[in-house]
């Protein structure tokens, strides 16, 4: 069911941090994107929710959810 509908957990904002650095993204736009409550603690939105992706009618994602579990 996870792959089929590709849900995620996010443990914590440090792994999501460092994947966008990882990307090239640098502080900046991080903040920007608004999925960080506080970049610098590497806090973000998500901390310890199941995530799946939004989609338009092309299957494209255009955002994502969140659950507390």
């Amino acid at each position: 069911m996870i792959d089929l509908f590709e849900f995620g957990y996010a443990s914590s904002g440090i792994d999501l941090y460092h994947t966008l650095k990882d990307k090239g993204f640098d502080d900046g736009m991080i903040e920007e994107s608004q999925v960080f409550v506080d970049v610098k603690a590497k806090k973000d939105k998500f901390i310890n929710r199941v995530i799946f992706p939004l989609k338009n009618p092309r299957g494209d994602i255009v955002g994502f959810a969140g659950r507390i579990m």
